[in-house]
């Protein structure tokens, strides 16, 4: 019987939920594939279907969680209103919300993750590009109300902004405060420095700086030794013609000998 798109949908949210419930309870490393499947109410073979790997199972949550998050800020009411501070804020509480419930889950997901940075990198290309993209249509709305000043490299800033979540959502994992009120009062500070250093122009300045140095100093090298490389092998030429010149001048000496 051939299963449909929704109902392996359905049964890939059962196994991620029963493998946050299994390795909430035992931990990563004494949880197992078959348990988790069991647990889901599915013979051992069926996991291996949607997740070959237990690593494979904490990206697949994260995935889902940035999805929900998207789906969420659309169904919220004049969020398109929102100022930037107050878009990002409410993006990124939102997403610590969801984590909530599985918190114990996500601080261990989070500390393996960070054990095998190189992994996690290309594990998480996915859902970083899932969540910058969402922040790109932040700052662009931005800069079309004059909330923000232009600036190049648009990539490297929601890139570092991405990289300040994860900051942020470490911080969450560590916040012993009541309802972590720590964690609100750091994202509230934060982002005021954030949107005021991209409101006053630093950014646009710094960036034009950056792009300076390239054009004028790095790529210039580039050219200069590009420039070199033919010099370079004129010379070796002449060497070689030099070589070639004394070799026969030789030959003719020892054959007069």
């Amino acid at each position: 019987m051939k299963v449909s798109q929704e109902q392996k949908n359905e049964i890939r949210k059962k196994l991620l939920k029963a493998a946050v419930e299994i390795m909430t309870y035992k931990g990563f490393q004494n949880s197992t594939m078959r348990e988790i499947s069991e647990k889901a109410g599915f013979g051992t073979a069926t996991i291996y279907n949607y997740f070959p790997t237990k690593e494979k199972i904490l990206y697949a949550y994260f995935e889902d969680k940035h999805g929900d998050l998207v789906n969420l800020m659309k169904t919220i009411p004049e969020f398109g209103e929102f100022t930037l501070k107050e878009k990002l804020q409410t993006q990124m509480e939102s997403l610590l919300d969801m984590y909530l419930e599985d918190r114990e889950f996500v601080v261990e997901a989070f500390r393996l993750m960070f054990d095998s940075p190189l992994r996690t990198f290309t594990e998480m290309i996915p859902i970083k590009d899932l969540f910058t993209k969402s922040v790109n249509e932040f700052f662009v709305d931005a800069l079309h109300k004059n909330e923000i000043q232009e600036y190049v490299f648009k990539s490297f800033i929601t890139n570092l902004y991405w990289d300040y979540v994860g900051i942020v959502s470490l911080y969450w994992c560590n916040d012993k405060s009541t309802g972590m009120s720590n964690t609100s009062q750091f994202i509230d500070l934060s982002l005021d420095v954030i949107v005021e250093i991209l409101h006053s122009g630093l950014i646009f300045k710094f960036t034009n700086i950056a792009s300076f140095i390239f054009k004028n100093h790095i790529y210039s090298n580039f050219q200069n030794i590009s420039k070199i490389f033919p010099a370079k092998n004129v010379l070796y030429t002449a060497m070689n013609e030099k070589m070639r010149s004394k070799s026969g001048m030789d030959d003719e000496k020892h054959g007069t000998d």
